[in-house]
């Protein structure tokens, strides 16, 4: 039993706890450094989309995002969320630490957040990643669940 429970075992356990430890810590200084300005970004970012025009979703992507979206993606996009209307606000906004943690190995300041959007004509649940670039945020990455009209939700028993 003692084999079990060996001198490199233990410095393996201490060490995953202490870089585990350090990542947390380290996500949660991202989110006190960062979190107004995001929040602020997105629900900025969410305005401009809501107009649903592809001019405006590129103007708000990443680099990275724009090359791995096609005209035919983005356009079936739009067309989806189209009907929701305009952004009015976020409700629900939660951060998310794993890319916070994991921007420390990537060299870019990656943020997650994901929460409920209220559209004027109705909600829908997203998350997104943000990538810090000279100073300002744009959408790496944008997921938006399936939308919530307020004719299906007043539908719903």
């Amino acid at each position: 039993m003692n084999k079990l429970f060996s001198k490199p075992l233990h410095a393996a356990v201490l060490v995953t706890l202490l870089l585990v430890g350090a990542l947390y810590w380290y996500s949660g200084q991202q989110q006190q450094r960062y979190d107004a300005q995001a929040s602020a970004y997105l629900r900025g970012a969410l305005a401009d989309i809501s107009g649903w025009q592809a001019v405006a979703l590129q103007r708000q992507l990443a680099a990275e995002a724009l090359a791995a979206i096609d005209k035919t993606q983005l356009d079936a996009l739009l067309q989806r969320y189209r009907p929701l209307g305009t952004f009015v606000d976020l409700e629900s906004l939660q951060f998310g630490r794993l890319a916070a943690a994991l921007s420390l190995f990537s060299g870019d300041t990656l943020l997650s957040y994901s929460g409920q959007a209220r559209f004027q004509n109705g909600n829908a649940h997203f998350t997104a990643t943000l990538v810090l670039r000279d100073g300002h945020f744009k959408l790496y990455n944008i997921n938006f669940g399936e939308p919530e009209l307020r004719q299906q939700l007043q539908q719903r028993p």
